[in-house]
């Protein structure tokens, strides 16, 4: 089974946004039986005002990320108002392993060793950041300090 996610970000449930949603997943569904469309309406979210945090694990490394989080930023934006949180937290891990046994995969142009090998110095500290995330995060969302619009 393959899944598809839709993310509704419309803020009527039978309007464009709905309706458009609705003819991607019969679309989606029409192309195989194997296919499961998930969907997920932002307005359904209850309290519509909630932390946001944003986890990156990245192919990329560590300097590319300027870049990358240009191009990410309309994305994050959109979301962080729509959720209401001005200020989300990020979490990032940068040259990432893919698989874990690289000699099943022509994946030579990817620098294999040079992954693991960034993993094997940084994956704890990785690991460790996204707990101090998770922990602030959840203290962010239990002292109720999100603004109210």
């Amino acid at each position: 089974m393959k899944h598809i996610l839709i993310v509704d970000g419309g803020p009527r449930r039978a309007m464009n946004t709905a309706a458009l949603c609705d003819a991607f997943a019969e679309g989606a569904r029409a192309a195989s039986p194997e296919v499961e469309v998930d969907r997920v309406r932002l307005y359904d979210l209850p309290p519509w005002k909630k932390p946001l945090a944003w986890i990156y694990s990245m192919n990329a490394p560590e300097s590319m990320m300027p870049n990358i989080r240009q191009h990410l930023a309309i994305l994050e934006g959109a979301v962080a108002r729509g959720v209401g949180d001005p200020a989300p937290a990020f979490v990032e891990a940068h040259s990432t392993v893919q698989v874990k046994d690289y000699s099943r995969y022509a994946m030579d142009g990817l620098r294999p060793d040079a992954h693991l090998a960034w993993r094997d110095a940084h994956w704890e500290s990785d690991l460790a950041k996204a707990r101090a995330a998770g922990r602030a995060m959840a203290e962010k969302a239990l002292s109720g300090t999100l603004p109210t619009h």
